[in-house]
């Protein structure tokens, strides 16, 4: 039973007053729907209970800290993966760097990770070679360097050379958005660069093409 008073409740099913608050308890089973039993509300161990949000909030200096600390990891890594790629692709071994590349390169807009990325994941095969998923892959590896810097050499030759070896041998067109004449017009230097020479291996025909314009 629950006083119509105060709401507490009483354990004592023949009591007849409150134990609370002295109010005559009614036989009734419920309570009105006006009455709230304060005592449950106002019981000890509330009272007692302090909550600061303060304590489970993560201050916006500290995020941007955590974030700032990630961020120099993250440079330091590919630094150390640039360096490893560098020394591969000297010997023609730059293949063996590909997931730590990719990994690196995820995200990023810096010119000579980009450039490394595409060169490791065109030497993986020869560019005759390539399945569509990975010609699909290579077109937008090269066109997302493309886009950030447009004149980037290096990554203009691995353009050329990819389309004439891989869109010819599956008798595709290549596509034009850039147009394959446009990339050769945008070339400013007189060789093909040693990284290249020595890491991609595509046909003859297209190497002599390329020289032509030099």
């Amino acid at each position: 039973m629950y006083c119509q008073k105060c709401g507490s409740k009483t354990n004592e099913n023949n009591a007849k007053f409150c134990s609370k608050c002295g109010e005559k308890i009614k036989n009734k089973s419920g309570v009105n729907d006006s009455v709230v039993n304060k005592s449950e509300i106002n019981s000890p161990a509330d009272s007692d209970m302090k909550f600061s949000i303060s304590d489970s909030v993560i201050s916006r200096s500290t995020i941007t800290n955590i974030g700032k600390v990630v961020l120099e990891k993250n440079k330091i890594d590919a630094s150390v993966i640039v360096e490893k790629a560098e020394k591969l692709a000297a010997k023609g071994r730059i293949a063996k760097i590909f997931k730590e590349l990719d990994k690196a390169a995820e995200g990023s807009e810096d010119e000579g990770l980009l450039m490394l990325r595409n060169s490791v994941y065109l030497s993986q095969k020869d560019l005759r070679t390539f399945s569509f998923d990975e010609g699909f892959k290579a077109e937008e590896y090269l066109l997302e360097l493309f886009e950030i810097s447009e004149k980037h050499q290096e990554n203009l030759i691995l353009f050329i050379l990819f389309r004439n070896n891989h869109y010819a041998t599956k008798g595709m067109n290549q596509p034009t958005d850039p147009n394959t004449e446009e990339l050769y017009d945008l070339l400013e230097i007189s060789e093909i660069p040693s990284l290249i020479r020595k890491n991609i291996r595509c046909s003859e025909e297209s190497l002599n093409h390329l020289n032509s314009y030099f």
